[in-house]
């Protein structure tokens, strides 16, 4: 279903969104990663027919063989709500590095880690990819803080780590390993100076 007729949109909301994301778009889901919608369909929920985008994953060269994602409705009224949006630019890119080489913690290293990663999540959704790069700075400074960080603290700073790496790489037109290089060089900035 590549083109959806006017009279199947029910709110302006819906309509924006519908021209803003299209078929074969590929977009960035939250911390999820990058994917394809492949396309807009409709569900009954109850007595309700909703819109929804069927987004498929991307593979990517670096992805973990045994980790297979599987397609995932998105309601599409809610969809940025939740985390949807286009890749990054470049300008946002080349702030994204900045942002990792200064020395903003972005949250309280003080704040209990169930406290904070709600937080982190809210930025994600909030601010797209600068709400990302945020969130890895933080859970970057909190590993090297801590001798023991958390298995879930270091598994959320690895999906992070590999959404942004990627995205970013992508949009300079680099390789992953460049990227890599670029953001360790990046992070090292960021424990200079003691908050």
């Amino acid at each position: 279903m590549d083109i959806v007729s006017q009279e199947m949109i029910t709110t302006p909301n819906k309509s924006i969104l519908l021209q803003e994301f299209k078929i074969n778009n590929s977009v960035i889901y939250g911390t999820q990663g990058r994917f394809s919608i492949k396309s807009i369909e409709f569900k009954k929920v109850g007595s309700d027919s909703i819109q929804f985008f069927r987004l498929e994953p991307e593979k990517h060269i670096i992805a973990k063989k045994k980790q297979r994602q599987s397609s995932i409705l998105l309601p599409v009224e809610t969809a940025q709500k939740r985390g949807l949006r286009h890749l990054m630019i470049e300008t946002q890119a080349d702030q994204a590095l900045e942002m990792l080489s200064n020395q903003e913690y972005y949250f309280s290293v003080e704040e209990p880690w169930r406290k904070i990663k709600p937080q982190l999540e809210q930025v994600i959704l909030s601010e797209g990819a600068l709400g990302l790069t945020k969130a890895l700075s933080y859970t970057h400074v909190l590993k090297q803080k801590f001798v023991l960080s958390p298995d879930e603290l270091v598994q959320y700073h690895e999906n992070l780590y590999f959404v942004l790496i990627r995205e970013f790489a992508e949009v300079k037109k680099i390789t992953i390993r460049t990227a890599e290089e670029l953001f360790t060089a990046a992070l090292k900035n960021k424990l200079l100076s003691d908050h």
